[in-house]
């Protein structure tokens, strides 16, 4: 019982590192809370991440806990 209870023990570690890690975000970048504008470019900051457009350059680039 405890040969078998130290096996499986040791191999909780191995399975844990053998899982990928993959984030998913599930909030939305449409709820705007604050606005600014800012050297060319308008910053929104939303529920989902920070919103930037660039009106220089005419692009637009969304930050969320996944990217940025």
């Amino acid at each position: 019982m405890t040969r078998s209870f130290l096996l499986m023990l040791g191999l909780i570690p191995i399975m844990a590192i053998s899982q990928p890690f993959h984030w998913t975000t599930f909030t939305s970048t449409s709820n705007i809370v604050d606005i600014i504008s800012y050297e060319g470019s308008i910053w929104a900051a939303t529920s989902g991440g920070l919103s930037v457009y660039d009106v220089n350059e005419d692009r637009f680039e969304v930050y969320t806990n996944t990217r940025g």
